[in-house]
């Protein structure tokens, strides 16, 4: 039941800009969407591992089997649905100071948004039941730095030596936000803001 989009587009750029300094940049973009199964956060086939093999999965007349715990009546009225947007940037320039001695310096982010909707029909068979729908957003922020001296060289001719002194530098950054409604006056109602 699981249904994968993705479509996504790279630009690189790299140029001499002189004899001695040269500078890059990267650039990434993809949109994904992702119909989950959902139930399996239970583990793959979920509630499907757990039933005996012969407990039925829909009654004579044709109506399901124990709704609120059949897994074929969760797939058919349980969406889960989540849409991610993702960037990756960074730029780069490397300096040849002397002769061996380089400085490269590179910034880079990568930053996340994603919208997961969740909805999930009433079971009509209990009066108690009731539809429930979520709404969550999270965006997740990235950034990262790397500043460094190389130094390459030779030891009499017969030995290669390459050192390297630099930092490094990463920051993370999450936010998220969720709404969830149920009770819902009609089943086609499937925003959270539309709950009572």
């Amino acid at each position: 039941g699981n249904n994968y989009k993705r479509l996504s587009t790279r630009l690189n750029f790299d140029n001499q800009a002189t004899e001695k300094f040269k500078l890059g940049v990267n650039v990434s973009i993809s949109y994904s969407m992702n119909d989950r199964v959902p139930i399996g956060d239970e583990g793959g086939l979920g509630w499907a591992q757990q039933i005996p093999d012969y407990v039925p999965v829909k009654n004579t007349d044709g109506t399901y089997y124990n709704p609120g715990f059949n897994p074929l009546w969760e797939l058919e009225n349980h969406t889960f649905r989540a849409n991610v947007i993702r960037n990756l940037a960074s730029i780069y320039g490397d300096y040849k100071i002397l002769k061996g001695l380089n400085f490269r310096s590179e910034f880079g982010i990568d930053n996340l948004n994603q919208m997961e909707t969740e909805f999930k029909f009433r079971n009509t068979k209990d009066t108690a039941s009731v539809s429930e729908a979520w709404d969550r957003r999270t965006n997740v922020f990235n950034w990262n730095t790397n500043n460094y001296f190389t130094y390459f060289g030779k030891f009499k001719d017969a030995h290669d030596l390459m050192f390297t002194l630099g930092n490094s530098i990463q920051h993370s950054y999450t936010t998220g936000i969720g709404l969830q409604g149920w009770g819902f006056s009609n089943d086609y109602f499937r925003n959270p803001g539309n709950a009572p």
